[in-house]
């Protein structure tokens, strides 16, 4: 168990490409321009480090309580930006409603079937909680989750000034809604395919 799995802040397991071994497109640019500068961001842990592997960048992933955070193999604490970015961004998301994008009528695949989600909360509208708290905790089974995951990478695009050049700048995103939402719902679910709508 290495110390570098470490959060910088927040709950869950840490993560990093302690066991890693091989090169990634960001070290190829790297080697090519000392420069370049990467950012990668997901929610899940493993969609954000394995686009850079061991390169000592920008690196951001979903933990609980409600935020972006990073391993200590990264970087010792999380830049201003991120921090703001947490607290300015993830309240805003409480009692959101996630309902259809098209009428009922265009969806071929019924709205009520149990088996969904364990038999609980298997019907639209999805409605977070108005409590930001418990709502950042419920986000990542929502599509919204993917839109808190692009304007990260935007955020930090402006931030870092990312692709702004001279040299070869990487910027990876990984959107993992609907994995989620497949798993809780299955793949021939309503909710499945309003999710890829």
């Amino acid at each position: 168990n290495d110390s570098s799995w470490s959060l910088v802040r927040g709950g869950g397991l840490g993560a990093a490409p302690f066991r890693f071994r091989g090169t990634t497109l960001t070290d190829w640019l790297i080697a090519a321009d000392s420069r370049t500068r990467a950012l990668s961001v997901s929610y899940k842990d493993r969609g954000a480090i394995l686009p850079i592997g061991r390169s000592k960048q920008q690196v951001y992933w979903y933990s609980t309580p409600g935020l972006f955070t990073t391993s200590i193999w990264y970087r010792d604490s999380l830049p201003d930006w991120i921090k703001a970015f947490n607290a300015r961004e993830f309240p805003k998301y409480a009692g959101r409603v996630w309902d259809l994008l098209l009428p009922p009528s265009a969806y071929p695949e019924p709205d009520s079937v149990p088996v969904e989600g364990g038999g609980r909360n298997f019907m639209f509208p999805y409605r977070l909680s108005s409590s930001p708290d418990t709502a950042s905790r419920q986000l990542p089974n929502f599509p919204f989750m993917d839109e808190l995951t692009a304007d990260l990478a935007l955020e930090g695009v402006g931030q870092l000034g990312i692709g702004r050049g001279p040299q070869t700048d990487l910027l990876a995103g990984s959107f993992s809604a609907t994995d989620i939402i497949g798993h809780r719902t299955g793949p021939d679910s309503r909710e499945i395919h309003d999710q890829l709508l």
